[in-house]
């Protein structure tokens, strides 16, 4: 697996950023001097829109728990990558997550009515 670039922006203190670069550059979303366009962009949307953002590149369908896992590795990926907001992201993974517990209710529902139903004809 290929490692993935860290940002060489310094700060003011001599630190490096330490996000992941995005792909084609040197430099995280955030410092890349050929991204301060879509930077601006997505700040004046973020103070707009709030939580408002689409993921356009999923077309993940959430039935079953495998889809939701799909969802949550292309949602690290993208936000590993600088393609999706970290306050999008943690949305995603509350959704994920409520996803899998109402998942699990209703698998818990059918083997119940299965050993409800088994006992009955035994009985």
């Amino acid at each position: 697996m290929k490692e993935k670039r860290r940002c060489k922006h310094i700060k003011k203190k001599g630190e490096t950023c330490n996000a992941y670069a995005i792909a084609g550059s040197d430099y995280c979303f955030w410092h890349d001097p050929n991204k301060v366009k879509e930077r601006n962009k997505a700040q004046s949307k973020g103070g707009l829109q709030g939580c408002r953002a689409v993921l356009n590149e999923s077309n993940i369908r959430i039935e079953k728990t495998s889809d939701v896992v799909r969802l949550l590795a292309e949602t690290i990926n993208q936000v590993r990558d600088g393609r999706v907001d970290c306050r999008v992201a943690s949305v995603v993974g509350y959704l994920a997550n409520t996803m899998l517990r109402a998942l699990e209710q209703g698998d818990m529902e059918e083997r119940i009515e299965a050993i409800e139903k088994a006992v009955l004809e035994k009985g």
